[in-house]
């Protein structure tokens, strides 16, 4: 799933100015900072319990699809789980399970609901320089969500844990300004307990939310509810935990089996963290996509031309414009391509923009009213492009990774595959 992020109209002209102001004398008398609002943890529940950190090392991370008590009941739900623990311990930690794996965003994000109440007290509340709380909207393509920014102590796999701002998924949270509209509400609903974003990007927004006020993202909110717009020091922001790690850090390698045509009931795979640091995440003969600072590439197929194009396991389908001529479905499955006879064989060409390599994906699409009850995994699932993106748009959703090696290069992390962001596979 890719966080769309906008910026307000007023925003287009910016002045910028540093400096370094001393002060001799006496410091003024300054009111005291107005406390934050509670983190709201009377929400949680208590099903999972409490652990210690696992530091063996390993940097592998199991991936399920089509299993699970929540991603199990959907199509196309990639999983993992998630440690986190209070910032500066590894012990009093909790594991979550079904955690979305998503290629197409950046940071961890959880439902409220999927903590335990006594450990979500023990996680900090990431304040402003006025000691305001801060919560994030974040924009998906159909959805958004809200809820206070914490800071803990993430643990991926094995790894050593590393500090990182997390977003705490929680409609109750203060007051929802109105431009974040349509938000989620429970793990129920979504059919996962949070999003491990691990694209391009180090941080959810970057420079633009440190000097902008108005970036429609982050917010911070008073005791008495009311939330406004604010700058957020990178260092606060919702942070890719992949980057931060000591060594695994310049990106992944989501490696899922491929599956028979009419589906699978679920699969098991593997999340590399790094590219090309260890022997399980070496490059082997991979080629290279870069993306550009939209975190696009660029994909032709049918005679037409789509620069709008990215990677996303958080995307359960290919999403393809209807300008292919694609057959549609009818019904209840109208939004989906139900092509007749056999499984269409079909090739595109990708190529990394702003300038890069070209290369040819071979892909299939079969009937989606075709697949048999209790298959959950499907590589060859086709959707109508949607989310207002238009015909310039593809989306090389969950289906793209199965039965292929794909490396997320991070921005301004470097590996064997050169400088991210790219792709590579």
């Amino acid at each position: 799933m890719k966080i769309l992020q906008t910026i307000a109209a007023s925003s287009l002209s910016l002045v910028g100015c540093s400096g370094i102001l001393s002060y001799e004398g006496p410091l003024p008398s300054l009111p005291p900072s107005p406390a934050p609002p509670a983190v709201s943890c009377r929400y949680a529940t208590a099903a999972t319990a409490s652990s210690s950190a696992d530091l063996s090392g390993t940097n592998v991370m199991s991936v399920n699809v089509g299993s699970g008590a929540l991603c199990g009941t959907r199509d196309n739900f990639p999983c993992t789980s998630v440690t986190i623990c209070p910032v500066g311990s590894s012990t009093g930690c909790q594991t979550i399970s079904d955690i979305l794996v998503d290629t197409g965003s950046f940071g961890l994000r959880i439902f409220v609901q999927a903590l335990n109440p006594t450990f979500c007290e023990t996680l900090q509340q990431v304040t402003d320089d006025s000691g305001n709380a801060v919560a994030e909207c974040a924009m998906f393509g159909s959805f958004n969500v809200w809820g206070s920014v914490l800071a803990a102590n993430v643990q991926l796999g094995g790894e050593a844990p590393v500090k990182a701002s997390i977003h705490l998924i929680d409609k109750n949270f203060a007051t929802v300004p109105t431009a974040c509209a349509q938000v989620g509400t429970s793990p129920q609903s979504a059919g996962y307990n949070g999003i491990l974003g691990v694209g391009l990007k180090q941080s959810d927004c970057g420079t633009t939310c440190e000097t902008v006020a108005t970036n429609n993202m982050y917010y911070n909110c008073t005791r008495a509810g009311t939330c406004t717009g604010t700058a957020l020091k990178m260092i606060d922001q919702v942070t890719n935990p992949v980057a931060l790690l000591p060594v695994d850090n310049n990106g992944v390698l989501l490696d899922l089996p491929s599956v028979p045509g009419l589906g699978s009931p679920s699969v098991t795979g593997s999340l590399y963290l790094g590219i090309g640091t260890r022997t399980n995440n070496a490059v082997g003969s991979a080629t290279v996509y870069t993306a550009n600072s939209l975190n696009e590439f660029q994909t032709v197929a049918f005679s037409q031309t789509y620069g709008k194009s990215f990677i996303d396991s958080g995307s359960n389908t290919l999403s393809i414009p209807t300008n292919s001529g694609l057959a549609t479905c009818t019904g209840g499955l109208a939004a989906f391509y139900c092509p007749t006879g056999a499984p269409l064989s079909l090739t595109a060409s990708t190529t990394g923009l702003p300038s890069g390599n070209t290369g040819t994906v071979s892909y299939s699409l079969a009937n989606a009213q075709g697949y048999p009850a209790g298959n959950h995994v499907f590589g060859n699932l086709g959707s109508v492009m949607s989310f207002g993106l238009g015909d310039t748009a593809w989306i090389w959703g969950l289906p793209f990774f199965l039965g292929r090696r794909v490396f997320v290069g991070i921005q301004g992390k470097s590996s064997v595959l050169g400088m991210g962001p790219y792709w590579g596979y």
